[in-house]
């Protein structure tokens, strides 16, 4: 489940930003909630029915590949000279 804003991040409005729902939902879906995405999941999870503004899903970056719980970390600064 996604957190959907109440209003829209980008114009303002109150209500029109719905979760997208990938594959094929249930005949009897919520479509006051949610708007269908299509068949192939994507890193958008809202969309504003207004202005288009789209939330798009937070990537966790880990130093060793996929698996690794280890947050990655920036190398040190070396100063020149």
């Amino acid at each position: 489940m996604v957190r959907v804003p109440k209003v829209c991040v980008g114009c303002g409005k109150e209500g029109t930003v719905k979760e997208i729902i990938y594959e094929l939902p249930a005949e009897d879906y919520d479509r006051d909630r949610y708007l269908i995405g299509g068949c192939i999941p994507e890193d958008v999870v809202a969309e504003c029915t207004h202005c288009g503004w789209q939330k798009i899903k937070k990537k966790k970056v880990f130093e060793g590949g996929v698996g690794v719980n280890r947050p990655l970390k920036s190398a040190p600064i070396r100063a020149r000279g």
